[in-house]
């Protein structure tokens, strides 16, 4: 079992103004200011829970797990719906944003106490 947790803020946009609005207009950053995976590595897939916008969706994409310099290594590339969180495009740049999202991840896993 492992857990990433990211910032709304931290994610990364072709412009300036695309992440404002991100930010701002559709994830509600101040509100919901992490996104989350609670998940396990199996088969080449990475399955488990995804939260967004402060709502949770099962989840399993593929995904390769490695081992560099004692440490697990975690990539994976896959697209949500924007909708299946909560995240409502208004109607007047519905036609000019997509309603998806690209997700990519290279995530370091290390062992934690608890």
């Amino acid at each position: 079992m492992f857990v990433i947790k990211a910032a709304q803020k931290d994610f990364n946009f072709k412009s300036g103004l695309m992440q404002t609005h991100y930010n701002e207009n559709y994830v509600e950053s101040e509100k919901f200011p992490k996104a989350s995976f609670r998940g396990v590595f199996a088969e080449g897939a990475v399955k488990g829970a995804l939260s967004i916008h402060g709502i949770t969706q099962e989840i399993s994409v593929p995904a390769s797990l490695t081992q560099e310099d004692g440490n697990f290594v975690l990539v994976t590339s896959f697209e949500i719906l924007l909708a299946d969180y909560g995240v409502k495009i208004p109607g007047a740049v519905a036609n000019k944003i997509s309603n998806t999202a690209s997700i990519q991840v290279h995530a370091i896993l290390k062992e934690t106490t608890k």
